[in-house]
């Protein structure tokens, strides 16, 4: 498992990228999280809002706010959609899928199996969901997508991807044949933008470019230039 790397630290705000394989909230689990570990950082760091919830096998950025006031703040900017968020993919090759467009479903939470599902806009309980995608390079037996979280949603991107046949590379939770060995999946939120106090935020983190496949994809998609 690799280390939480800080991108940048304002007085309310930090910025940070989360390795994939770690929890973002304590748990019964006996997983490392990131709030364990800004915890014994100090008392500076014990009110903390998680304005993202990175699933533990997925890596990136992330924001956290450390007072209230920043933690509403930053849930408005999100309904309102003004938080740009961007992932980077690696799926399973489908034939006759568009090469870009977007995914719209209802999907409902299913508990029991910590799962997300599509549903129906008829269900109650089902959530709008939606992510526009751009299949950014094309390898010998994967598809690597751009992704625009448009609304976020519980396992959004590893639901809606693989009801396509697009399932995630090691994610045995939607359909990828094996997993990993470290409990990782090729899923990685490498771009994150908004207006923080005036200022234009806008930051790409690469994914692990020790890993062969991910530093392939990576380069044949361009995004890094």
């Amino acid at each position: 498992m690799g280390r939480i790397h800080i991108v940048r630290e304002y007085d309310s705000l930090i910025i940070l990228t989360k390795p994939g394989g770690m929890q973002t909230t304590e748990s019964d689990l006996s997983i490392q999280s990131v709030e364990s570990i800004f915890k014994k950082k100090g008392s500076a760091y014990q009110s903390m809002h998680f304005n993202q919830r990175i699933d533990t096998p997925v890596s990136g950025l992330m924001t956290i706010s450390t007072n209230s006031a920043s933690a509403t703040k930053f849930s408005e900017m999100i309904n309102s959609y003004t938080v740009d968020k961007r992932y980077l993919a690696i799926c399973n090759k489908v034939e006759g899928i568009p090469d870009s467009g977007q995914f719209l479903d209802y999907l409902t939470k299913d508990p029991k199996h910590n799962k997300a599902r599509v549903s129906t806009l008829e269900d109650p309980k089902s959530k709008k969901s939606i992510i526009d995608y751009t299949i950014v390079a094309k390898l010998d037996n994967y598809f690597v997508l751009d992704v625009r979280l448009v609304t976020g949603r519980f396992h959004q991107i590893r639901c809606q991807l693989a009801h396509r046949g697009l399932w995630i590379k090691d994610d045995v939770k939607y359909g990828a044949r094996r997993s990993n060995k470290n409990k990782t999946i090729y899923l990685h939120a490498y771009q994150l933008g908004f207006e923080w106090k005036g200022e234009q935020v806008n930051e790409i983190a690469p994914p692990n470019l020790e890993d062969n496949l991910w530093k392939v994809a990576w380069e044949e998609s361009g995004l890094g230039r």
